[in-house]
């Protein structure tokens, strides 16, 4: 698998979400849930660049059944996300794959009902052709 470009996440993991919350108080927690009740019952989720797994914890306690990709670049991350995830899955319902790899890595015939991008969008660089 080439380098994937986390971005420096997998330095930052074991203490990103504090920072985060010191940071922002609770506005990204907030955004990141105001959506989640409009997400119909067996939906197909895409998490793309969830970070450490929080956003899963929510998708899992919201009790519809949903089959999540869990894709994420900062192995790091990914690890903290499977570790919430394990100590969860004996009481949900919802199927979840991880999978290493950014936006690149999605496969053709992937489909979803339902994309969520965390920390994802604010590190594509801006378009330098735009006035």
């Amino acid at each position: 698998m080439p380098k994937l470009p986390d971005s420096g996440f997998t330095y930052t993991a074991s203490f990103y979400d504090a920072l985060a919350t010191f940071v922002f108080g609770d506005a990204l927690q907030q955004a990141q849930l105001a959506l989640l009740p409009f997400i119909q019952r067996q939906a197909r989720v895409l998490v793309i660049g969830g970070g450490s797994g929080w956003i899963l914890e929510q998708l899992l306690h919201s009790d519809i059944q949903l089959e999540i990709l869990y894709l994420d670049a900062a192995p790091a991350m990914m690890q903290l996300a499977e570790q919430k995830y394990k100590k969860q899955r004996q009481t949900q319902s919802s199927t979840v794959r991880f999978r290493l790899g950014n936006e690149k890595s999605l496969l053709p015939e992937e489909q979803f009902e339902v994309i969520l991008t965390p920390f994802l969008l604010d590190l594509f660089p801006r378009n330098a052709s735009r006035a």
